[in-house]
């Protein structure tokens, strides 16, 4: 929903803009004054550039909000040498014995399977 709505706010500024040079062209060639100018340009601010800034800028609001509850929260993921706290979920070295967060102790984990000898 974001990108829609960014996408049909920059549009319809840029629409505002060409109509906007476009109409100030033809305005110059038919020989109006600068009042005809003024409220072309009033006109095309008001009612196509900015609402299109506005849009364009709630569409970029929304994608980054977005963005934001998808992305990780910002914790490494486990790798060989790591491991998560069974207790309070954090990264922490798979040769650690006490959570640096939690400051539990942490479980022993057997390093080789006993042997049926």
């Amino acid at each position: 929903m974001g990108t829609v709505l960014l996408v049909i706010g920059l549009g319809w500024a840029l629409l505002g803009v060409l109509n906007l040079v476009g109409g100030l062209g033809e305005l110059e060639k038919q020989g109006f004054g600068d009042t005809a100018k003024g409220f072309a340009l009033i006109f095309n601010m008001t009612l196509l550039i900015l609402p299109g800034l506005v849009l364009a800028g709630i569409g970029q609001g929304l994608r980054r909000r977005r963005r934001t509850a998808i992305a990780p929260s910002g914790k490494e993921s486990p790798t060989s040498d790591t491991t998560v706290c069974p207790f309070c979920a954090e990264t922490i070295k798979r040769a650690a014995t006490v959570c640096r967060y939690c400051q539990r102790t942490l479980p022993v984990a057997d390093q080789h399977p006993p042997s049926l000898g």
